[in-house]
């Protein structure tokens, strides 16, 4: 079973990839179109045989919807549209932990895909 972590953000969306037992940070996409983005899941889909999107939905601290919630909900039925499964996981403190691991101010998108790497873990219930 292979699975993405994506981490959505309106520049870049981090990735990162389950298979095989790890978690892995995979290249980001740096372009926010979501037309060019669902073709890009189309071709890694195909490459590590992914069954299921795991998309971190960004809450606030109370656990309430913020103006990049409702974003990431209409993200999803755009994905579920274009025949993807796709499930929500909560994403709070992935940054933050990500800034721990890559202090900086890099936009590059490797804290991205190594957020997307904590939201996987999240899912799958790994510390």
């Amino acid at each position: 079973m292979a699975l993405l972590g994506v981490d959505y953000g309106r520049k870049r969306i981090g990735l990162a990839l389950y298979t095989g037992g790890v978690v892995i940070p995979i290249k980001p996409f740096l372009n926010g179109n979501w037309k060019v983005f669902a073709k890009h899941l189309e071709k890694l889909a195909c490459e590590f045989s992914i069954e299921k999107i795991i998309l971190g939905l960004p809450l606030s601290a109370s656990g309430k919807d913020t103006e990049l919630t409702k974003e990431v909900r209409k993200f999803t039925l755009y994905l579920q549209t274009e025949g993807f499964i796709v499930e929500l996981v909560n994403e709070s403190g992935t940054t933050r932990e990500s800034e721990i691991i890559l202090p900086g101010k890099r936009r590059n998108g490797k804290k991205d895909s190594l957020s997307a790497c904590f939201i996987l873990k999240r899912y799958l219930s790994i510390p």
